[in-house]
């Protein structure tokens, strides 16, 4: 154990102790705003297809 933070194979700083440039911060915003509509639109009871209320007659 040395004391350098963790790098990646390519040498670069892990995500953990690498600072955020700030044109990365609209996107965050833009994909926690995809993750609430997906969280709400899961949220919602499926609507029943017209076929599938129908029984099945063979």
């Amino acid at each position: 154990m040395t004391g350098h933070p963790p790098r990646l194979p390519g040498g670069t700083l892990t995500a953990r102790t690498a600072p955020v440039p700030k044109a990365v911060l609209p996107d965050l915003t833009l994909v926690r705003r995809v993750a609430e509509a997906l969280r709400a639109w899961a949220a919602e009871p499926p609507p029943i297809a017209p076929d599938a209320a129908r029984p099945r007659t063979p």
